[in-house]
């Protein structure tokens, strides 16, 4: 077996060679790549980089082959259902038709009998879409696929989290990776203003963010503002700290 950063650096390559193609094999191959559950145990060693160039790898197959209505310019893609598929692979859950792919997989290989021998001995994930795995990929496939495009369903598809509790499941790079491929989709509306940068971030965090501050000077006054200040530092280290980890 190849060395798993081998692999990794394959997939890149083909993305590369062929850029812009929408070839449909390799599309497909891709994309069951993206959603491949662990086997042997030999392939269990860098999921998480592989699945990522796998990613990268799709989006510049497809770079830039949908348009503002959702449509792809080469219509032989339009039955994979491909932005279906990267939406699930970001926000996990249950994948059914991974689950029906395995098995006939399975019957074809062993001739009716279940895979046992295949599955791997370290890892379990069941049906369940690893999000761990398969969400940096596919946020950076789907950003990339739409890049220019201006659609507002597909970047909605990449917006933040609306809510707190929403925000706590999912991890700061990962916040990173969506606000970077909504950038790649919405590109002509990024401007080089305080206000666009601010437009990133959720209104309920703004709306506390405001709230806390003027508290802050109302209390405290000067002495209230530094420690505010102070505050914003420390949690500005702590989420970056959460990013390298």
């Amino acid at each position: 077996d190849l060395a798993s950063p081998v692999q990794a650096a394959a997939v890149a390559g083909v993305g590369l060679l062929y850029q812009g193609s929408a070839h449909r094999l390799l599309t497909e191959f891709l994309l069951n790549e993206m959603g491949k559950r662990p086997t042997v145990d030999q392939n269990t060693d860098d999921r998480e980089g592989y699945n990522l160039c796998c990613g990268l790898s799709l989006g510049m197959v497809n770079l830039c082959l949908r348009d503002g209505s959702n449509k792809f310019v080469n219509d032989g893609l339009s039955d994979l259902d491909i932005e279906e598929r990267l939406h699930r692979y970001i926000v996990g859950g249950v994948d059914q038709s991974s689950a029906k792919q395995r098995n006939r997989g399975a019957d074809r290989a062993f001739g009716g009998v279940n895979g046992d021998s295949e599955r791997s001995s370290r890892i379990y994930e069941g049906n369940m879409i690893n999000v761990d795995v398969t969400a940096p990929g596919a946020t950076m496939a789907l950003g990339m696929i739409y890049h220019r495009s201006g659609s507002k369903s597909v970047a909605s598809l990449l917006s933040l989290p609306d809510t707190s509790f929403a925000l706590d499941t999912v991890r700061p790079d990962f916040l990173f990776s969506r606000v970077v491929s909504k950038a790649l989709v919405l590109w002509d509306d990024i401007e080089a203003t305080e206000k666009w940068i601010k437009s990133q971030i959720p209104i309920f965090i703004r709306s506390s963010y405001a709230n806390f501050r003027r508290k802050a000077e109302r209390n405290s006054g000067m002495d209230g503002l530094a420690t505010f200040a102070a505050m914003s530092m420390e949690g500005k280290r702590d989420s970056h700290q959460n990013v390298f980890d």
